[in-house]
């Protein structure tokens, strides 16, 4: 497990802006050389038109994190995707991509046929404006602060927890500290699976506690991902990043 931050990031630049780079296997690969397995990056799209880089080794995943972005696909002519704000797309790297929007955008590039992965965004709530603190379980009030559960899919070995607006407070849940009916593997607790208040004792055996201020990352690997529930608390928007081996 590993808590990245700012100062953990490489920084570069792209034909359309500037590129963040947030996380790659194996870790010291070079984005540049084209040998890297799977690469967790956010990039800046600063062109009201641009072309996306081509990588033709690689599958994969967009979603704006603020405002929006139309694209078209050299392999869907005619065809043109609008993604709002943790709108989700995947697509292949080898696609002459054009792009028209100014936004922010998170990336999760996969070297094809060796790895896949998804990602999912987790919205959370807190009520007020009050900044989470280390130590302090979550409420039992509604009114107060709400948790939800994540269970990585059973294949995932690699798991990166991305606070994309706000801030998170991740628990790390040990095997037989919970129960499975509460999540699926790779799905998110939501209104429509009853949403719940996790209770102050079920919190308390949390194996560990990580908080997250905007813009830093959680990355768990496999041997993290062995408790396969994690429970998040905040008041922002998360995005889970998985990947797995083929």
């Amino acid at each position: 497990m590993k808590k990245l931050t700012e100062k953990d990031y490489l920084v570069s630049t792209w034909s359309g802006g500037k590129t963040t780079q947030i996380a790659i296997a194996p870790e010291g690969a070079v984005y540049a050389d084209r040998t890297f397995l799977w690469r967790f990056s956010s990039a800046t799209v600063d062109l009201e038109e641009s072309d996306f880089t081509a990588l033709p080794d690689y599958d994969r995943l967009i979603t704006p994190l603020d405002g929006s972005m139309r694209l078209t696909h050299s392999s869907m002519p005619g065809k043109e995707i609008v993604l709002a704000p943790y709108d989700i797309h995947a697509f292949d790297g080898a696609d002459q991509t054009h792009s028209w929007g100014r936004c922010t955008d998170f990336n999760l590039m996969l070297r094809k046929g060796k790895c896949g992965g998804r990602i999912t965004t987790i919205r959370l709530k807190e009520a007020g404006d009050q900044p989470l603190k280390e130590s302090v379980a979550p409420c039992r009030n509604e009114e107060e602060k709400a948790v939800v559960s994540f269970v990585p899919g059973p294949s995932s070995e690699v798991l990166l927890l991305f606070a994309a607006e706000g801030e998170a407070k991740v628990f790390l849940m040990g095997e037989g500290d919970w129960q499975e009916e509460v999540a699926l593997p790779g799905e998110v607790l939501s209104q429509a699976k009853s949403e719940v208040l996790l209770a102050e004792s079920e919190v308390s055996q949390a194996k560990s506690e990580v908080l997250l201020a905007e813009k830093e990352a959680l990355l768990l690997e496999k041997e993290d991902l062995s408790s396969r529930k994690i429970s998040l608390q905040g008041n922002g928007c998360l995005l889970a990043a998985e990947v797995w081996r083929k």
